[in-house]
């Protein structure tokens, strides 16, 4: 970040909600993680309030329609920050990227489905996700989740 602008509004972040079109129109490989690989250039080192994460996982699950069947993201993970004395808001990443990201998270199913172009699935809307409130209500759910759990997903 090169102004004290985008330095002051990236650490006024609280809630982020990432929305990567076209990341996701193929199957995963058995061993590949769920995380996409753009999950490593945020630059949560300069949010330092932020307290929840959320992004589309790469999925496997397939949607059938009336016109064939597509892969395409059905779930997204939602991270909620440790409460402690020291906020460290580079943990999402090391969530993320570590050999099981969806352990410190809560997969949340989306209530949108894909747009279509002619025959074929063109990605999540993530327009009408936005609208539709799918981060708030990830967020909602993470803390009814979290609540039920307990603190065991830091």
């Amino acid at each position: 970040m090169s102004t004290s602008e985008g330095l002051t509004f990236l650490g006024r972040i609280s809630h982020l909600v990432i929305w990567i079109p076209n990341h996701d129109s193929y199957p995963l490989f058995d061993d590949q993680s769920p995380v996409p690989n753009w999950i490593e250039h945020v630059p949560f080192a300069m949010m330092p309030n932020l307290t929840y994460v959320a992004f589309p996982l790469l999925s496997n699950r397939i949607r059938h329609e009336a016109r064939g069947s597509f892969h395409t993201p059905t779930e997204m993970v939602v991270y909620t920050a440790p409460c402690t004395s020291k906020p460290d808001p580079t943990i999402f990443k090391r969530w993320a990227l570590g050999p099981d990201p969806l352990v410190h998270g809560i997969v949340i199913p989306f209530r949108v489905l894909p747009i279509f172009s002619s025959d074929k699935p063109v990605d999540l809307n993530w327009e009408v996700a936005y609208v539709q409130g799918e981060g708030d209500g990830a967020w909602e759910r993470a803390e009814k989740v979290k609540k039920l759990r307990g603190n065991d997903l830091e």
